[in-house]
């Protein structure tokens, strides 16, 4: 469902003090990044009245994308590698956040693949009690590395998952899983 911001114009947001001669550098309909001359990141997340659902400061810059014209996914990465990248998700339709999630992979109808560290999880967005499996057995996987997974990704139009993990000879393994 394709909804559209009821005000006209683009809504007014107030930007905080201590922005120096901020810009805007990316904006949708659903939210608006700006950035000062200090490097300081500024976001506003839009309701599909074109209030503001949420903003915040960054000293870097987050990752906005929208997903399906209402599913907003909201990215930071804290350090180095996928594992220090959290993400949460903004469902404009339904006016609700979801829990921040680390080590995301990717999403596709309505769904995360993540990782905690040693299992590969699918879950719905916004409720756990809706949808979620965890795959945690993973033949010869690497135990003494951050993170043994190098990606995982939703195949055959989300019906399973390919999840590709380094084994104990640090070759790469992939491996395919029904989600049913």
């Amino acid at each position: 469902m394709l909804l559209f911001l009821s005000a006209c114009a683009a809504p007014t947001v107030d930007l905080p003090e201590q922005l120096v001669n901020p810009r805007i550098v990316a904006e949708d309909t659903y939210y608006r990044l700006y950035q000062d001359e200090n490097q300081i990141y500024f976001y506003a997340i839009f309701d599909k009245d074109g209030n503001i659902a949420k903003s915040e400061l960054f000293p870097r810059e987050p990752h906005i994308e929208v997903h399906d014209n209402t599913l907003i996914s909201i990215s930071m990465q804290a350090g180095t590698g996928i594992e220090s990248r959290w993400t949460y998700y903004y469902d404009v339709a339904e006016d609700a956040f979801s829990d921040v999630f680390y080590t995301v992979f990717g999403q596709e109808g309505g769904r995360i693949v993540y990782s905690d560290g040693m299992s590969i999880i699918v879950r719905d967005i916004f409720s756990e009690t809706v949808f979620t499996r965890t795959f945690d057995r993973f033949d010869g996987i690497a135990q003494d590395v951050a993170s043994p997974f190098v990606n995982a990704e939703f195949i055959e139009n989300g019906q399973k998952i390919r999840v590709t993990y380094l084994n104990e000879h640090l070759d790469a393994v992939t491996v395919d899983f029904e989600l049913k």
